[in-house]
This record gives structure tokens, C-alpha cells and sequence, in this order.
């Protein structure tokens, strides 16, 4: 029974090795998609010297994650750009980025600025042809042109 027992506790090494390996590789293949933009690959090999090989795991999938959402929050950023009222506030966002540094928390916080930008935005362009039609509605013609005649007619017994 310990030759059976020695063979299973080998085959399972095995199998524990053959996967990890895997796993390695797996992370491996997420932080090189992660080195996709170049503003990442030079984080990267500011970073990777850091890492320890325990912790190369989470790092490869953090760097990927990060590069993700950058590839998410950057062209949705730029899409607002559609929207001239939310100018100011996206290149308010990146003047705060740049004049703030590059730590993680700023970072994390010009993504959000992003999307929540984006948001206003796409409401905003979804928004503007209902007030363009509103502009043309009959109901709101006539009270306007009510109000503007009682305006015209208070200037004008004003002035006699």
C-alpha cells in the first residue's frame, strides 16, 4: 500500500506543478495584453522589478484589469468630447491629472471623472433633440407668444 501511496503523492505533485505552470503562464499572457498602450509598458517596467514571484500573480492580473479599464475609460472620455457643455469639465479632469502626478488614487480617479463624464454626456446628447422638438411645440408656442405680446404691450403703454 506505500508504493500506491508514494505513486499518487507523485502524480499529484505533478498535476499541482503542471498547473501552476499554467496559471504562469495564463498571468504571463494577461500582463503583456496589459503592455498594450504604451503609457502601460512604461509603468510595467517600472513596476515589474518591484515584484516578487509570489506576487506576480496579482500583479499580472491587477496590471490587466487597470489596462482594461483604460482601454474602457479613455475612448468613452473622448466620446464626450461630443458634447461641448462637458468640455471644461474633461479637460478640467486632465489638468487635475496632470498638476496632481500619477499616483494610483489620482489615477483611478481620472477613470471615474471619465465615465461619470461620459455619462452627463451621452444624457445630454440624448437629451438634445427633445429640446430642439420642445422649441417647436404649439402648446409652448402660444403661452410664449402670450407672454411676449403682454411683455411688448407693458413696454410699450409704459413708454406712452
Amino acid at each position: 500500500m506505500s508504493e500506491f501511496a508514494a505513486i499518487i503523492n507523485v502524480i499529484s505533485e505533478i498535476v499541482v506543478k503542471v498547473l501552476n505552470i499554467t496559471i504562469d503562464v495564463a498571468c504571463g499572457i494577461l500582463c503583456v495584453c496589459g503592455c498594450i498602450s504604451p503609457w502601460r509598458l512604461f509603468e510595467f517596467f517600472q513596476l515589474i522589478g518591484k515584484v516578487n514571484v509570489h506576487d506576480f500573480r496579482k500583479f499580472a492580473l491587477a496590471f490587466f484589469c487597470i489596462a482594461l479599464v483604460d482601454f474602457l475609460a479613455f475612448p468613452l472620455g473622448f466620446a464626450s468630447l461630443l458634447s461641448p457643455i462637458r468640455w471644461r469639465e474633461l479637460f478640467y479632469a486632465f489638468y487635475r491629472y496632470f498638476l496632481a502626478g500619477t499616483t494610483e488614487e489620482i489615477c483611478l480617479q481620472l477613470r471615474l471623472n471619465l465615465f461619470q463624464i461620459f455619462c452627463k454626456a451621452f444624457i445630454d446628447i440624448i437629451s438634445f433633440p427633445f429640446f430642439i422638438l420642445s422649441l417647436f411645440s404649439p402648446i409652448r408656442t402660444r403661452a410664449s407668444l402670450r407672454l411676449a405680446h403682454d411683455y411688448l404691450v407693458g413696454l410699450y403703454s409704459a413708454n406712452l
